[in-house]
Order: C-alpha cells, then structure tokens, then sequence
C-alpha cells in the first residue's frame, strides 16, 4: 500500500534496514530514520535519502544524486554529516549517512520565534564558526591522490545546517554543490539552492 506520492512504508523492512520515522520530504527526496539490522543483537541507527520517485525518472537527478554521493562518502570531519553508503534498495536509489542526535537551525530558530527566545548571540556565533569549518574543509578537501576538489556547497540555508545535542554543527546536503569535473550536472541545473539565502 502506497503512502501519500511516496511508497516507502514505515516499520518495514527496506534491505537490511528497518524504516522507522519518515523525517522530511523535499522536492527531490525523502529522508528516513533507520536502523540496520545485523547478526546477533548488532544495530545501527542511519539516516536514509532515497531519490523520490518522479525525480529517478530524470537523468539530471539521478546525475546529482552521485554526486552527492561521491564527494559525501569521502569526507570525514567533525563539522560535516558523512554518507556511508550509496546503493539501490528494492529499487530504491538511496544514501545511508549519519544519524545525528539534534536539529537543523531552522527548528532551533523556529522555536526561539515562537517562544519570545530567540538564539542566543554566542550560540549563533558557534554555530556560524563551525559551519564555516565545515565548508571550509569541503573547498580545500583533497581526494588520497592529492587532487583538491574546491568544493562550493551552493545551498547554506538554516535547513541544512544541523547542531547536535552536544552542540556541535554540522552541514550536510551537497546534492548541488559546485565539483570540478562534475560541470555537465551543475549545467542541468539553471539555478540552486534556496533564494533568501544565496
């Protein structure tokens, strides 16, 4: 039985993963809590992206999704989620990636408006430091062969910045950063990112 325009089920087995809470839906895909299942008693919570379904009919989507999934899957920084995995599950084109305790600043912010409370000036510098850190190791990230990628994430906006419970920031999303070598998928794409914050 399908769910609204997507058909991943909760509580279901997708894989070797179980889908326990759909966390958003975006115009490209949708984001799941999961956890991987193992022998024994082994667990993992994950975060999943799965391509939604419109968008794996169309090459340039399907072409940023690599992308993502290329550059993603090599970093490994305190600042910046990781993905662990790109793979197809039950037909799905998914990204299995960090599961972070926390939320993005778009919640935090969100929250504060309604509460009369907003964030704190310390906070926010903490936050804005370390989302620099993070970006800044993406633009001069180089691959085990030397090569410096020069990474611009191209959509910095509060809903894709997250802050653990820690404290800690972290950006994720690069599904339209602007890559060397990856020019044909920044051409398919006329603008990116979110207007209030380019």
């Amino acid at each position: 039985m399908r769910s609204g325009p997507w058909h991943l089920i909760i509580n279901r087995t997708f894989g070797e993963y179980v889908l326990l809470k759909r966390l958003a839906v975006g115009g490209q895909s949708e984001v799941f809590l999961g956890v991987k299942v193992g022998p024994q008693d082994y667990t993992r919570t994950v975060v999943i992206k799965a391509l939604g379904e419109k968008r794996r009919q169309d090459e340039r989507f399907v072409q940023l999704f690599f992308k993502e999934a290329f550059v993603s899957s090599r970093f490994a920084h305190p600042n910046v989620i990781t993905v662990h995995d790109a793979k197809l599950i039950d037909g799905e084109l998914c990204l299995v990636m960090d599961f972070v305790s926390g939320q993005t600043v778009s919640e935090i912010a969100q929250r504060g408006f309604k509460s009369g409370r907003p964030i704190k000036l310390a906070q926010t510098l903490q936050m804005v430091a370390d989302a620099c850190d993070g970006l800044h190791y993406a633009h001069q990230f180089r691959d085990l062969d030397g090569e410096r990628y020069r990474i611009v994430h191209c959509d910095i906006s509060p809903q894709n910045i997250m802050v653990t419970y820690q404290g800690v920031t972290k950006v994720f999303d690069f599904g339209i950063a602007q890559i060397p070598g990856y020019e044909e998928t920044n051409a398919t794409m006329t603008v990116g990112g979110k207007y209030a914050y380019m």
